[in-house]
């Protein structure tokens, strides 16, 4: 791979009986240890996060949708950064 290739994956993760606040800091945690990884020979490997709360009674489009807005909003905020809504 080049020098300023790119390679963008997206995955969704639940975790269960946690509260918004838990899940960004878990976020968090994740994306700062990815930032100082080193994943040699790559020089720099980032992470933006977008969390959410599903909300009793809301369908799951609803849900994701509002987790895929707040990724992008990590991604609009300058990237490597997480973001909740």
């Amino acid at each position: 791979m080049g020098k300023g290739k790119r390679l963008h994956h997206s995955f969704s993760n639940t975790l269960p009986f946690s509260t918004l606040g838990q899940c960004c800091r878990i976020a968090e945690k994740l994306r700062k240890t990815i930032e100082e990884h080193d994943f040699s020979p790559v020089p720099r490997v980032t992470v933006s996060i977008g969390c959410t709360a599903y909300i009793h009674g809301e369908n799951w489009q609803s849900f994701l949708q509002r987790a895929d807005i707040a990724l992008y909003d990590a991604k609009a905020s300058g990237k490597n950064m997480v973001k909740m809504r």
